[in-house]
């Protein structure tokens, strides 16, 4: 089959496969012109027209010893003219005449790029019932790691701290709620000697909880000071060991509540000038984290 530019007359040998491959849609390798060769498609080489209106008989390209010939050139008459194939490299055959000329084929297509026609995709597998059950529980592992990671902000949370806390608890792990030190305020300090076959000084303080959410039972540091403010002596007092009535301690303290302190400590004598009342909370990676103190175990 043949098709014909239309831009410079140019005439190209084609195949069925060549026309199905962008749906005839070609490039004219001499002038560059898009076209469709479906639109001059013939089974014979095309006619070609002289300037003279005479038209141009295309000979029989096979010769008498069945070797394929070359269409004549027009061109080399002066009452035709026209543009034939230009030969193929490796189709050249020898004939009486000289070697013959294979017509040009086709150039490059412009046919856009053919891409897989996703509309009838094929379902993936339904997933196994063993492997989704390894999913869940593996998904189950990893909000339990999770919780655990965080176990100390969850435990210090308003709505859920007190279910974190229970369970931690029964199963005799210990916790470090990370509650807030700025939650207390110390107020109304003092310090009183007593006598007596052991002589003492008691420290009385309040520790308000100004936070707006429950809190936990805080620890209290107590540090005395000579007349130069260094420390003389210093303690860690637990909640069992700062409030008289301890018999039924709460585990978290209300906002708004004032929290008596009542400590005894032995009398450090004439050395002691000053003291003071610091707040603390135990923390899992520092130990201990206080309000005034920033190395309290010194």
């Amino acid at each position: 089959m043949y098709t014909q530019c239309p831009e410079c007359q140019t005439r190209f040998r084609v195949t069925a496969t060549q026309l199905s491959a962008a749906n005839g849609e070609v490039c004219c390798g001499t002038c560059e012109t898009e076209f469709n060769a479906l639109d001059s498609l013939t089974d014979e080489v095309p006619d070609i027209k002289s300037d003279n209106n005479h038209r141009g008989e295309v000979p029989d390209i096979k010769s008498d010893n069945n070797h394929r010939g070359e269409v004549p050139d027009f061109n080399s008459d002066d009452h035709h003219r026209g543009e034939f194939i230009e030969p193929e490299p490796d189709d050249e055959l020898e004939s009486p005449e000289g070697p013959a000329r294979e017509p040009k084929r086709l150039p490059p297509w412009l046919g856009a790029k053919l891409e897989p026609d996703l509309s009838e995709e094929i379902p993936a597998p339904a997933p196994s019932r063993e492997s989704t059950i390894a999913a869940v529980v593996l998904a189950i592992v990893l909000v339990v790691q999770l919780l655990h990671y965080n176990r100390d902000s969850l435990a210090a949370h308003p709505q859920y701290g007190g279910i974190v806390r229970g369970f931690y608890t029964s199963l005799g792990l210990a916790l470090y709620p990370e509650w807030r030190l700025s939650s207390f305020e110390v107020r109304g300090t003092e310090a009183v000697a007593r006598g007596g076959p052991t002589p003492a000084l008691n420290i009385l303080a309040k520790v308000l909880v100004v936070s707006a959410q429950p809190v936990g039972m805080p620890l209290i540091r107590i540090v005395l000071r000579d007349r130069w403010s260094d420390p003389v002596a210093s303690g860690i007092f637990r909640p069992v060991e700062y409030v008289r009535n301890n018999a039924n301690l709460p585990n978290t303290l209300q906002p708004g509540t004032t929290l008596p302190i009542d400590i005894s400590v032995a009398d450090p004598g004439a050395e002691a000038r000053g003291y003071v009342v610091d707040v603390c909370l135990p923390r899992r990676t520092t130990g201990l984290q206080c309000q005034l103190a920033k190395d309290p175990f010194r």
